[in-house]
């Protein structure tokens, strides 16, 4: 957590942590909400279609949000908080 609020991306947390790239975070990242997406078609939540479109830009969506920094602040402070 301190390398993130010192202003270290999540590429180059990844990059300098034995063992871990980038590339497999971000893989994690997309196998996770991937699940996540499948179960919400399970359950009824969503379309297969809607389902597909969302998997669709994982890949470039967390790319980019391991690839920069995180807005200052944070949840519930200013300068960041949740996307609506």
């Amino acid at each position: 957590m301190a390398d993130l609020q010192s202003g270290k991306t999540l590429a180059q947390v990844a990059s300098s942590t034995s063992g871990k790239t980038t590339a497999g975070l971000i893989a994690a990242l997309v196998a996770h909400e991937t699940t996540e997406i499948n179960a919400a078609v399970t359950a009824g939540k969503l379309t297969r279609a809607q389902a597909d479109a969302r998997i669709a830009d994982l890949t470039a969506r967390f790319t980019e949000m391991v690839d920069n920094t995180r807005p200052a602040g944070g949840p519930g402070r200013p300068g960041g908080g949740h996307r609506a």
